[in-house]
C-alpha cells in the first residue's frame, strides 16, 4: 500500500486519538492498494504470497516527486520493481483497481526479478550465480547473507544467460541438479548432492554431470 501524505488531512473524516498525548488524527486510507492483484490466482501464487521483508527506493540522478522507483524483497528473495506517479488530475475512466476514488497516487508493477530457484524442500533456500561463475546459496531463515558461496570451475569469458535447479528422480531417489545455459549455446548439468559440512574451502563442489553444444 502507498500513501499519498500530500492529501490535506480534511478528506479523512475519521479521526483517532493518540493514547500519548491525547491528540486526534485523521485516519488515513492508502491512495494505493496491491492487495487486488491476489484476485489473479496465478500471479498471487508466484508473487503475491510471500510476506515483504525491505523496502528502499531507487537512487536517480532525476530529482523529481512526480515518478520515481521503489524496490521490495520479500522472504523468498523475489524483487519486485514498481514505479510511483503522482497524476495532477484523476479520469472519470481510470479502471485502475488498486487506485483510491479522488486519490492520485498511483504504483505500476516494472518488473519481477525472481532467485533462479527456490529449493522445493525448503522454500526459505534459494540458488543463484554470479557471473563469475561463483553459487550463491542463500537460506533466509538463517541469515541475509550467502550462506555458501561455492566455486562451480565454469568457462572463462562465457556469459551465464539461465540457471534453475531441479529436482529429478531416479529409482524413488532425489538428486538436485542445477542447469546452466551459456551464451555460446552450451548447457551444463552441475550436481549439488554434496556434503554441506565440508562444503566450505572446498573449490570444486559440483561435478559436469553432462554437456552438449546446441546446434544454430
Amino acid at each position: 500500500m502507498a500513501y499519498d501524505l500530500r492529501e490535506q488531512n480534511s478528506l479523512f473524516t475519521n479521526k483517532l486519538r493518540w493514547h500519548q498525548n491525547g491528540e486526534m488524527y485523521p485516519l488515513r486510507t492508502a491512495a494505493y492498494d496491491t492487495s487486488f492483484k491476489a484476485f489473479n490466482k496465478k500471479a498471487f501464487e508466484e508473487d503475491y504470497q510471500f510476506a515483504i521483508v525491505a523496502i528502499s527506493n531507487i537512487p536517480s540522478i532525476i530529482d523529481s516527486s512526480e515518478t520515481y522507483q521503489i524496490v521490495s524483497v520479500n522472504e523468498v528473495g523475489i524483487v519486485i520493481i514498481w514505479t510511483i506517479i503522482n497524476e495532477e488530475s484523476t479520469r472519470i475512466n481510470d479502471h485502475d483497481l488498486g487506485l483510491r476514488p479522488g486519490a492520485q497516487l498511483k504504483m505500476a508493477q516494472t518488473s519481477i526479478i525472481r532467485p533462479d530457484r527456490i529449493h522445493f524442500s525448503n522454500p526459505s533456500l534459494f540458488y543463484t550465480i554470479h557471473s563469475h561463475g561463483l553459487l550463491l546459496i542463500w537460506d533466509l531463515t538463517k541469515s541475509k547473507k550467502p550462506e555458501y558461496m561455492d566455486d562451480l570451475n565454469l568457462k572463462d569469458g562465457l556469459v551465464i544467460t539461465k540457471a534453475e535447479l531441479q529436482i529429478t528422480s531416479s529409482s524413488n531417489s532425489y538428486t538436485n541438479l542445477l542447469a546452466i545455459g551459456f551464451s555460446n549455446g552450451e548447457v551444463q548439468l552441475h550436481g549439488l548432492a554434496i556434503n554441506r559440512d565440508n562444503r566450505k574451502g572446498n573449490k570444486s563442489l559440483s561435478n559436469v554431470i553432462k554437456a552438449y553444444q546446441l546446434e544454430i
